[in-house]
């Protein structure tokens, strides 16, 4: 009978524990994605903003941003040559670096 008692209160005291050990991990921020410069997503030929409703980067600029990240989106023709593609990245980049005064940027670029 005292076992039982003693498991009981074992189990109830493991029970009530565990769900602040939780939330103590979860109100720390989230800084991983936090960079040095911002990130400027870029996508590849016949890139899209969004088929369906579907945004093309479809939550990442989001959890980026909400991770401590400063997220751009690129906005470049979705089918032409490499180098006009490219001369309209430099523009955007350019213009982004006078407006946030950014010495550099992350680029990732879809193929």
């Amino acid at each position: 009978m005292k076992a039982g008692i003693a498991g009981l209160a074992l189990a109830i005291l493991v029970a009530v524990s565990q769900p602040s050990q939780a939330f103590w991990f979860w109100k720390k921020k989230d800084t991983y994605t936090e960079t040095r410069y911002p990130i400027v997503l870029v996508h590849g030929m016949l890139g899209f903003d969004a088929i369906l409703g579907v945004d093309y980067w479809y939550r990442i600029t989001g959890e980026l941003s909400r991770s401590g990240a400063e997220v751009y989106v690129a906005q470049v023709t979705a089918l032409d040559s490499s180098e006009a593609r490219g001369l309209e990245l430099i523009t955007q980049l350019e213009n982004l670096k006078a407006i946030t005064g950014a010495e550099g940027f992350n680029t990732n670029r879809l193929f």
